[in-house]
């Protein structure tokens, strides 16, 4: 590189590094997330050709200002959701070592990956077969990848929030110095942080989960709605919500009036706002079924004001009615016979006024048993309920403000079926994962 070279790359790294300084925060991250040692997206890939190497400048945007890296070729293109990524060859610039590190990697992989970052090692090759820091995976690389170095020679590798490899690494601290390889692998971003705690660390998964809208394997057997805030959600000019797209097999079709969206949510105001999804077959149909829903209560100071409503010509039952006044107290209906209902009552467990949480019924084999994020509410025997339900509705269900609430729904997940304690699992570490939930 001639002088002149080096003068202009200079400038480049320094006005780089004032603008990140200047602005603190890393770019794109929410408030409350800590400040990266290393932060990559598409976006920061910039049009300055560095003629020595042949590629272009990377640029990292955590505010730190000491990592240019080389990428090529120029990106960002964009996937079938539109979502931006990067492809090519890439190379750090300079060393720095990171103490306790963590490392998020979001990535779609082709026929072979080797990415390799402050000691995280991951590697695809052409069978799908996945080597994680020595351990094998036969699974492909799609979604969030997470290192945690969680204490002194103990470390975790997470995949989409859930843990798929623990083992032992030393020393604490890692040279971050990146190399990846493998011209067809999308990489959509890259963060590197130091000292984390495990509120951070929920954190981050949760942000970066939603932001790609990222699902770990979870059952669609018997899946009949699944409804997501943070995708298929639109809105008019006014801001009300006019359609939410049912991502199940059934495709049920939605109708609304004056909910409201925003912060990955859909919110119903406690008066006239609510909203359906009606099914041209049966939601549930038996005596058997389970639902999860990521939900919140917010001032509903009258006992009887449902929040959900699953209905159908033979069945019409409420279910999670949210009574807050110094505290909380759900009262449930769902899956039980006609006029019966359970009250759960514990202002320190059931924390739904104002916070969202995840509240899990299942039902079936006489056994009826509610969760709020994975504590176990009530466990009890119940005789068989036939439930035939073509519609499910949230808001204001009924006529007038006497069958109104007020709350917001992040996620909707429905079966007609009980699932295996295995398969519940998977569906609320996903669900815990993506939101942030303990």
């Amino acid at each position: 590189m001639n002088r002149l070279s080096k003068t202009i790359a200079g400038i480049f790294v320094l006005l780089a590094t004032a603008f990140t300084a200047a602005f603190g925060q890393s770019s794109g991250l929410p408030s409350g997330i800590p400040q990266p040692k290393l932060h990559l997206t598409p976006d920061s890939v910039t049009s300055t050709y560095i003629p020595q190497y042949g590629k272009f400048l990377w640029n990292d945007i955590s505010g730190k200002g000491s990592h240019a890296l080389y990428r090529s070729p120029i990106g960002p293109n964009y996937d079938e959701k539109g979502y931006k990524y990067v492809t090519g060859e890439a190379s750090s610039m300079s060393r720095d070592a990171v103490y306790y590190p963590d490392v998020f990697l979001v990535v779609k992989s082709g026929a072979s990956f080797d990415f390799s970052l402050a000691g995280l090692n991951i590697r695809q090759d052409s069978y799908n077969s996945l080597s994680i820091s020595g351990g094998w995976l036969n699974t492909p690389l799609s979604g969030l990848y997470h290192y945690a170095y969680t204490e002194y020679g103990q470390a975790s590798l997470f995949e989409n929030g859930i843990l798929k490899h623990a083992f032992t690494d030393t020393p604490y601290y890692k040279d971050m110095y990146l190399q990846m390889s493998g011209s067809t692998s999308k990489i959509y971003e890259i963060l590197v942080f130091q000292n984390l705690t495990d509120s951070d660390r929920k954190k981050i998964t949760s942000y970066l989960m939603s932001k790609y809208d990222l699902s770990p394997p979870i059952p669609t057997n018997g899946m009949t709605l699944w409804m997501k805030g943070n995708n298929g959600v639109t809105t008019n000019t006014s801001g009300n919500v006019t359609n939410i797209k049912d991502h199940s097999p059934l495709n049920n079709t939605f109708s609304g009036n004056k909910l409201t969206a925003g912060n990955n949510a859909v919110y119903w105001d406690g008066w006239d706002s609510y909203g359906w999804f009606n099914s041209s077959s049966l939601l549930i149909n038996g005596y058997a079924a389970e639902f999860f829903a990521v939900v919140y209560s917010k001032d509903n100071q009258y006992f009887d004001r449902p929040m959900f409503t699953f209905s159908g010509t033979s069945f019409y039952q409420s279910t999670l009615s949210c009574y807050s006044s110094g505290g909380t107290t759900i009262k449930e209906t769902f899956g039980l016979p006609s006029g019966q209902s359970v009250q759960m009552a514990d202002t320190a467990a059931i924390p739904l006024e104002n916070n969202f949480q995840l509240y899990n019924v299942s039902v079936g084999d006489t056994v009826w048993q509610a969760y709020l994020n994975r504590t176990l509410l009530r466990n009890m025997s119940v005789p068989y309920t036939s439930m035939n339900v073509n519609r499910f509705g949230f808001g204001t269900v009924g006529t007038g403000s006497s069958y109104s609430s007020k709350g917001g729904i992040s996620e909707l997940i429905v079966y007609n079926r009980k699932l295996s304690n295995t398969e519940r699992e998977m569906v609320r570490n996903y669900l815990m994962a993506k939101y942030g939930l303990n």
